[in-house]
């Protein structure tokens, strides 16, 4: 099975969405990724900011933002297509600004988790190496172990394309 990870699909490497560092980041992050924190309990407004290389234009047809620490933001586009799937995902509401203008998006927490990563080979320095072969089939997960890395699947980036989702993708590197 062919695993990628999601890509902004802009030019710009500066294409992340920030949110204010602290109390609010840090909620995001634990809501994100670390599954711990109950959505209630999230801060009631949470505006992000597009770095630069994401303009205002392209913020509105865009399907798929990340914030830093691999945090999965998705559009209100991506959340009605995949309204009849399963995706073993939850979702809160935020705003994303770019320039001027301001757009609904969604935080996704991706409650799937399984072993995607080659521990023994995925060292700090090296970078994320991935199993070459899953035991389950899946349309998006993080690993269980390093919560940050996460991937999708062929059959995430064939569902996204055929619903013509405006979303990047990388191959992975595999040990």
């Amino acid at each position: 099975m062919k695993l990628y990870r999601l890509r902004t699909k802009v030019k710009s490497p500066a294409n992340a969405v920030l949110y204010p560092q602290g109390k609010i980041y840090d909620a995001i992050y634990d809501f994100a990724i670390f599954k711990k924190l109950d959505p209630k309990n999230l801060p009631k407004y949470l505006i992000g900011k597009c770095q630069w290389g994401i303009s205002a234009d392209q913020l509105l047809k865009l399907d798929y933002l990340h914030a830093y620490g691999n945090i999965p933001i998705f559009s209100n586009k991506f959340l009605e297509t995949a309204n009849n799937i399963n995706l073993e995902m939850d979702f809160v509401k935020t705003t994303i600004m770019a320039e001027d203008v301001q757009v609904e998006f969604n935080i996704g927490r991706i409650l799937n988790s399984i072993e995607i990563l080659d521990h023994e080979k995925s060292k700090i320095g090296s970078g994320d190496y991935f199993l070459n072969s899953m035991q389950s089939d899946f349309f998006i997960a993080r690993d269980s172990l390093q919560e940050s890395v996460f991937a999708v699947s062929e059959r995430f980036k064939d569902w996204a394309s055929k619903n013509k989702l405006n979303i990047g993708y990388a191959e992975v590197t595999y040990s």
